[in-house]
């Protein structure tokens, strides 16, 4: 059965779950980095991790919630080097990558765009049965479980074009 593979991404502590077609947790947590540790390192300790997701797991999806980052210019880099090492992952595991804003998550998971964290745990709760305290995993499995919304959500079809009566009148000069 396919899976997804949902992130909450970022350097010192990235949330992860894997859940099925259903929305059931297969797994999930959050794959902290040691802070004094350089740059680089803390990327390979991410990705290791994630790699292991990938071989034990097998998705066929990654939903990636949308980093905001406001003014922040080295948060905004370094989330960067993490989107990066992602769609590395993503791409080389032939993953189709899906991206979901903050508010989508938030209105999939407890329809109001403006919902706290706190919101969002509590809620998820019922839907899997999981106590999640974890902000990291718990937006994970939020952004896993608005991934399993949007695909099941009909596609819009765009409008037909209006048949003409007739065909348009050539002028000849």
């Amino acid at each position: 059965m396919p899976c997804t593979l949902a992130l909450d991404p970022s350097l010192a502590n990235t949330g992860f779950a894997v859940l099925d077609s259903t929305g059931r947790v297969l797994t999930s947590g959050s794959i902290p980095t040691n802070r004094p540790l350089p740059e680089q390192q803390r990327l390979s300790i991410l990705a290791n991790r994630i790699l292991a997701l990938l071989r034990e797991h097998k998705p066929a999806d990654l939903a990636l919630e949308r980093p905001f980052v406001g003014l922040n210019r080295a948060t905004a880099l370094k989330l960067g080097a993490v989107r990066g090492v992602l769609s590395y992952l993503a791409e080389s595991h032939s993953l189709r990558a899906h991206e979901y804003t903050t508010t989508q998550v938030k209105s999939a998971v407890t329809s109001n765009p403006i919902a706290t964290k706190t919101q969002v745990q509590r809620l998820i709760q019922p839907i899997t049965g999981l106590t999640i305290t974890n902000d990291n995993e718990s937006d994970a499995i939020a952004v896993g479980l608005t991934h399993l919304a949007f695909q099941r959500a009909p596609r819009p079809s765009l409008p037909r074009p209006r048949k003409r009566c007739r065909p348009p009148s050539r002028r000849v000069p």
